[in-house]
């Protein structure tokens, strides 16, 4: 079963075009679930109206699907 840090591992890959620092340094990813093959990732921004809200989440979706095992990636916004 795919792991959380593993997850996190992954999520490193994505950047913020703004900053050039990854998710997960940025502290940004708040909560990772994993549920058989359904990741749950709860996750912020640095500010409420970022213009690059969907780019990122879809960032986060794409490279999440990309690890062996996970079919589906839901991705909450929580500020």
């Amino acid at each position: 079963m795919i792991t959380e840090k593993e997850i996190k591992d992954k999520l490193k890959e994505v950047v913020d075009p703004h900053t050039q620092i990854n998710l997960v340094d940025m502290d940004l990813i708040k909560e990772v679930d994993v549920k058989d093959k359904m990741v749950k990732i709860k996750m912020t921004l640095t500010n409420p109206a970022c213009p690059l809200a969907d780019f990122l989440v879809s960032k986060v979706r794409e490279k999440v699907k990309e690890l062996k095992g996970v079919e589906q990636v839901l991705v909450d916004l929580v500020f």
